[in-house]
């Protein structure tokens, strides 16, 4: 063999090796990019199951098996389940002795491409999440009102006849509810302000509520983020609808994010399924929030935060006093919502 034969064959040696090491550098970009997105998902859907669940947990063994079972719907609903994944449910207390639930998604397998031609034909992620009660056994997801509005104008005001939510449900000032048979499916009813208004016949959102101290906001939004362009918006792709000016909807929507700079005013409304996603959100950032009746839905799946309803709508007046402002307001009957406003 002479010394050109010699220098061929060790350049073939070396791109067979730089062949080996572009193959494995292809794994390590694009299947280990992949598993991170899928990852990704995992933790939302842990985060939406440990939300979820934290409503129907009190920290008594009897309120488990409805806790777990939440807590697996929506892990479910964002696309985990017992045949792609383990699921697992498992309840604490956490260091200031308020009741959790946890969430863990393990064993989900992402089939790798590139990566099979060093071996590796899977990736194994998964993620963890933990939902506590707020301190003085404020629960969410549910109605949470932050004003200190008291006297003639009222943080909350429910109106509306044979409304249902499941969720806890929390005033840092005070409410009134007028309307009759109105149903708290699950969580606890705080309030910091006396006296409550309570003039309807019936069951009524307030049975059995607690005066407490107040507490502050549970979860961050940013409106700007809802808007076109923003972060929440991007994430749902084509299931993110954008208008502009008030905005009326009466009967089944798509489920995704609905976004608009007016008012929403919602009437029969329902959710059908739509790119793999379920239930709806609903967002002002320039006018009222109004459930006109027979509204029906539960949060849009891509939101951990099980958002239902969110509004930052300044309507002009100045001061910190602005308790004559409406905000949200649930004027009709038979309305039905499970996630946070």
């Amino acid at each position: 063999m002479n010394e050109q034969s010699r220098e061929q064959g060790a350049a073939i040696v070396l791109v067979a090796f730089a062949l080996v090491f572009l193959g494995g550098l292809a794994a390590i970009v694009v299947d280990v990019g992949y598993a991170r997105q899928v990852r990704r998902q995992a933790q939302n859907a842990a985060d939406a199951g440990a939300l979820a669940a934290v409503v129907d947990y009190n920290g008594t063994p009897a309120t488990e098996n409805a806790a777990r079972a939440r807590a697996v719907e929506y892990v479910e609903d964002n696309g985990f389940s017992s045949g792609n994944a383990t699921v697992a449910i498992s309840f604490l207390t956490n260091a200031a002795g308020d009741p959790c639930v946890r969430a863990t998604i393990s064993n989900r397998l992402v089939p790798t491409s590139f990566g099979r031609i060093i071996g590796v034909n899977s990736l194994n992620v998964g993620a963890s999440s933990t939902g506590c009660q707020l301190p003085g056994n404020v629960t969410l997801p549910g109605l949470f009102a932050g004003g200190t509005c008291t006297g003639p104008g009222k943080a909350m005001v429910l109106s509306g006849n044979d409304n249902k939510i499941e969720g806890g449900v929390h005033s840092n000032a005070d409410a009134k509810e007028n309307g009759n048979n109105n149903t708290r499916v699950s969580g606890n009813a705080t309030y910091v302000t006396n006296p409550l208004d309570i003039s309807g016949s019936g069951a009524h959102w307030w049975t059995g509520a607690t005066q407490i101290s107040a507490v502050p906001w549970p979860i961050a939004f940013n409106i700007a983020d809802f808007a076109p362009g923003g972060s929440r918006a991007v994430a749902a792709a084509g299931n993110y609808f954008s208008f502009t000016g008030d905005q009326v909807r009466n009967g089944a929507v798509n489920a995704g994010i609905y976004y608009t700079t007016g008012k929403w005013e919602l009437t029969s409304v329902t959710v059908t399924p739509f790119n793999g996603r379920t239930g709806a959100t609903f967002v002002s950032s320039g006018g009222l929030i109004d459930l006109k009746g027979n509204v029906n839905i539960r949060p849009y799946s891509g939101i951990p935060e099980r958002l239902v309803l969110f509004t930052n709508w300044n309507d002009g007046k100045t001061g910190n006093n602005r308790c004559d402002a409406e905000v949200l307001k649930l004027s009709g009957n038979c309305n039905h919502f499970d996630g946070v406003v």
